[in-house]
């Protein structure tokens, strides 16, 4: 997995599982060297929330809209989903992670936000199906 964003220090909660480490690299390139005076980080855990209301909980630094290109980070963050709400049983190696429509995420840089983009200038007047057996029953949400 090779993702833009997520090498941060973080500290993950008491209890929590590291899933994913990233060590933080010279460049924003796959191929380039780590950066010698930083380590190995977790980016991506879990944990299961004890206290109020009980409950999976998963936490990423990774996920800016670059990183989703990813398609290992996609298929980390939609099984994360499953396991959230106890449906383990959907999480398959073949699971149809392709996105539903048009996906260009702009570049992830303090200029490359876009001036006067709303909700509505990005809906599709015809949007594609959702393949149907990706869908979790009304019941599981």
């Amino acid at each position: 997995m090779h993702v833009v964003t997520g090498g941060y220090l973080t500290s993950p909660r008491l209890g929590s599982w590291p899933l994913v480490m990233v060590q933080p690299l010279l460049s924003m390139k796959a191929d380039s060297d780590p950066y010698p005076a930083l380590f190995a980080v977790p980016a991506v855990s879990t944990r299961v929330r004890d206290v109020g209301v009980k409950g999976r909980v998963l936490t990423s630094t990774h996920g800016a809209s670059p990183d989703l290109l990813d398609e290992n980070l996609r298929r980390l963050l939609i099984n994360a989903c499953f396991w959230a709400v106890h449906e383990e049983s959907r999480i398959t190696s073949d699971l149809n992670i392709d996105f539903v429509g048009p996906f260009k995420p702009r570049e992830y840089a303090s200029w490359g936000w876009q001036k006067g983009v709303k909700p509505r200038t990005l809906k599709d007047t015809n949007p594609p199906s959702v393949v149907e057996k990706n869908r979790l029953p009304p019941k599981a949400i």
